[in-house]
């Protein structure tokens, strides 16, 4: 039992120094190498030793990729110089040489193996972040484009209704005011919805862009159905100037709003 336990201690110190000798990232002094050669052939007489394939595997995976080419050769160049001092080991000293290099090269295709697929991995999971990511992002957007336009037609509805019901008689002097209050408000409603949309779109680190068309529209909108309360208000047969200024502002605003859709959808 003790024979077995002071190989076992024995082979670990081997292969301690062997892997230390065959790794050294330098060539090897005469000293060192001699003290490889002893260490072989040490080695080799114990019936229990055999090249320290999991230690070597070992050193491989905790090299970074840009040595391991090199690796090989080094080994190589360090073990060609142990000699057998018994000529019957010489078989089995070459048979260490060529298992050690070959398992050299082994444990490199593995760890390239093991790396490409954790590298694959890897970019399948920022993928896979990328897509939940843009899902909450597009939750957020969808519920806070469905909460602003709530907001604003409900809010709208509610204030043209308190309006049209202090309605106490018809007239075209009641109904003019109702649309200029009306378009001033719908503006507001249209501000506040796009400063919203703003900010939900820097949630999502994203930016909201209003086209030229949809500003020129909106004005010519909101000055139209103004005018067409003033014009009310005033009779709309008015004479007044400002009132004919106003139509005459917003017949040139709409042939300008025609012009740039007819030339964007060309």
């Amino acid at each position: 039992m003790l024979d077995s336990q002071d190989n076992s201690n024995q082979i670990k110190e081997l292969n301690k120094i062997f892997c230390q000798y065959i790794f050294k990232p330098d060539s090897l002094t005469k000293n060192e190498s001699d003290n490889l050669t002893n260490v072989v052939n040490s080695a080799i007489k114990l019936k229990e030793w055999h090249v320290p394939y999991e230690i070597i595997t070992e050193k491989i995976y905790a090299t970074n990729m840009e040595n391991l080419e090199e690796i090989p050769n080094s080994v190589q160049e360090k073990l060609v110089n142990i000699r057998a001092i018994d000529n019957q080991d010489i078989s089995r000293i070459n048979k260490v040489r060529d298992d050690t290099v070959r398992h050299v090269h082994l444990a490199i295709v593995q760890k390239k193996y093991i790396d490409s697929n954790l590298k694959q991995a890897k970019e399948e999971l920022e993928q896979i972040k990328d897509i939940k990511d843009s899902i909450y992002s597009d939750f957020i957007a969808i519920l806070g484009i469905f909460t602003a336009i709530t907001f604003a037609t409900f809010g709208g509805l509610q204030l043209i209704g308190n309006i049209f019901g202090k309605l106490n008689r018809f007239s075209f002097k009641n109904i003019g005011g109702v649309l200029m209050l009306g378009s001033i408000y719908l503006l507001g409603m249209y501000l506040i919805l796009i400063a919203l949309l703003i900010g939900i779109s820097k949630l999502n680190n994203r930016k909201y862009y209003l086209s030229n068309n949809s500003i020129y529209v909106l004005t010519t909108s909101f000055i139209t159905i103004f005018t067409f309360g003033f014009g009310l208000v005033d009779k709309i047969f008015s004479t007044h100037v400002l009132f004919w200024m106003l139509i005459a502002f917003i017949l040139i605003m709409w042939i300008i709003v025609i012009r740039k859709i007819l030339k964007k959808s060309a």
